[in-house]
C-alpha cells in the first residue's frame, strides 16, 4: 500500500509542476480495482486525454515518462496506451 500512495503523491507533485504549461489540466494516478494494474492519465486543456500504463514505474522512470513526452511528444514514450477498447475500459473504471 505505501508505494501505491507513494506513486499518487509524487504524480500529484509532477502535475503542480506541469501546471506552469498553458495547455495543461490534469495529471492523475489510478489503479484497476481487481488486477492492480496503474495508469497515468494526462489531459489537455482543449479535452485531449493521453493515457499511459506506469504498473510497476518507479518514480524515476515516471519522471523519464514524463520528460519524453514533454521534449519529443507521445511517440517518444512505450508505455503510451493508443488501443481504443483498453482506453475505454479505463475510461469506464475512473469516470
Amino acid at each position: 500500500m505505501r508505494s501505491y500512495r507513494s506513486k499518487e503523491q509524487y504524480i500529484e507533485t509532477l502535475a503542480e509542476i506541469l501546471n506552469a504549461r498553458d495547455d495543461f489540466k490534469d495529471l492523475e494516478y489510478h489503479r484497476h480495482p481487481t488486477n492492480g494494474e496503474e495508469y497515468m492519465i494526462l489531459t489537455s486543456m482543449v479535452g485531449e486525454v493521453i493515457m499511459f500504463n506506469i504498473t510497476g514505474y518507479s518514480e524515476a522512470r515516471i519522471l523519464r515518462c514524463v520528460s519524453l513526452v514533454e521534449s519529443q511528444g507521445f511517440g517518444a514514450v512505450d508505455n503510451l496506451i493508443t488501443d481504443f477498447n483498453k482506453r475505454l475500459e479505463i475510461g469506464k473504471l475512473f469516470n
